[in-house]
C-alpha cells in the first residue's frame, strides 16, 4: 500500500530584541514555528522558542504541542537571580536608571 504524501505549510515569526548598557548585553529572542497541512489547514505541530540573556547568562524554553522544557547552565541560585534580573527590566514602567542598575546585578 503506497502512503499518502502530506503537503505542509511551515510558518516562521522570530523577533529578536537586544538592550546593551555598560558593556552588558541584554537579549530576548522569540521564534514560533507553525506547520499545517497545506490542504486542509490543520494544524501539525506548533514549536515556540524564548531565549533570554544577561551578559554571559542564557535561559531557553522550548514549548511544542503544549509540553514545556527549560534548559540552563545556570545553578537554582544564579536562575533565581537571572529572573529577578529579568523582570527588573522586563517591566516597562521602571526608570532608566532602574534598568541599568538590574541588568548590572545591583539591588
Amino acid at each position: 500500500m503506497a502512503s499518502k504524501s502530506v503537503k505542509e505549510l511551515h510558518s516562521i515569526v522570530a523577533t529578536k530584541l537586544e538592550v546593551v548598557v555598560e558593556d552588558i548585553s541584554m537579549v530576548e529572542e522569540k521564534k514560533s514555528t507553525t506547520v499545517t497541512e497545506l490542504e486542509s489547514g490543520e494544524l501539525i505541530e506548533k514549536i515556540e522558542t524564548h531565549i533570554r540573556r544577561i551578559g554571559d547568562k542564557v535561559v531557553t524554553i522550548t514549548k511544542k504541542n503544549g509540553d514545556q522544557v527549560e534548559e540552563t547552565d545556570l545553578s537554582a541560585a544564579e536562575l533565581k537571580k537571572f529572573n529577578d534580573q529579568w523582570k527588573k527590566v522586563s517591566n516597562a514602567t521602571v526608570a532608566e536608571n532602574q534598568i541599568h542598575k538590574a541588568i548590572k546585578g545591583e539591588d
